[in-house]
């Protein structure tokens, strides 16, 4: 989302520029292909991270629970009162 909210921002950044520097510039399409990338792999990053550290500070989820370690079933909420 915030790609596409960038463009106005990056189409003004390259109105800036001069036109011996503008050809050497890659589309605009690129640009922004390149800049959703970076989030995406600087998001998966974060995700591992905040996964690998869950445990060791008591955090946990059912679902990866069940995904990862595959439990037998997930715990019904009844059952804890």
């Amino acid at each position: 989302m915030f790609t596409i909210a960038s463009i106005p921002l990056v189409e003004q950044q390259l109105a800036k520029l001069s036109p011996e520097i503008l050809e050497k510039v890659p589309p605009l399409w690129i640009l922004m292909l390149l800049q959703g990338l970076q989030y995406s792999i600087l998001l998966a990053i974060s995700i591992l991270v905040g996964i690998g550290c869950a445990y060791r500070v008591g955090l946990s989820s059912h679902l990866i629970d069940h995904g990862v370690f595959h439990t037998a079933k997930f715990p019904s909420f009844a059952e804890r009162f």
